[in-house]
């Protein structure tokens, strides 16, 4: 039991309600980023918070993970792709902190899918989005082999350790 230190009149609050979002485009920001192992202990990830900014669902949020740094070449492949493809409908050219992609609008298309909303594509605000490049479905399939990268970069297996093969940190990975 809680004690609420007062009354609480439900009848002086607005009620709020966690519909999942339509499936659609929508208006967005990232207002958040950050790193975070994965479960598997074998890689990092990047997750963006958005914010959708205008509508009837303004306000609400949604997540996107992409998983930079990790043992499949596969999966860093695609999201890479993907962060390209977000960088590419903020106007952003490279960059090193995720910080410079926050409080930018740009659409992005959801679909919710088992009460799980996932964000499918991105692109540049006015745009048409009829014409949105499919996020990581596009990514998957239009990757080259490897990523363009200096010769002395590692490879996507060996992004994630230090020399002496421990799990490097997500702010040494952020580094280089």
């Amino acid at each position: 039991m809680a004690n609420l230190g007062g009354t609480f009149d439900p009848q002086q609050h607005q009620p709020v309600s966690f519909e999942p979002l339509q499936d659609g485009y929508y208006q967005a920001q990232i207002v958040a980023s950050s790193t975070h192992q994965t479960n598997n202990l074998q890689g990092y990830y990047l997750k963006l918070e958005m914010e959708v900014i205008e509508g009837s669902f303004k306000g609400r949020k949604v997540w996107d993970q992409l998983n930079l740094w990790n043992p499949s070449q596969k999966a860093a492949q695609i999201a890479q792709g993907v962060l390209s493809s977000i960088a590419r409908a903020l106007n952003v050219g490279a960059f090193e902190d995720s910080s410079v992609l926050h409080n930018k609008p740009l659409m992005i298309y959801v679909q919710t899918k088992n009460g799980n909303t996932e964000i499918k594509a991105y692109k540049p605000l006015g745009s048409d989005p009829s014409q949105a490049s499919p996020g990581r479905a596009f990514a998957e399939q239009n990757q080259p082999e490897q990523t363009p990268s200096p010769q002395n970069a590692p490879t996507a297996n060996q992004a994630h350790l230090n020399e002496d093969g421990s799990p490097k940190s997500p702010q040494q990975m952020m580094q280089g």
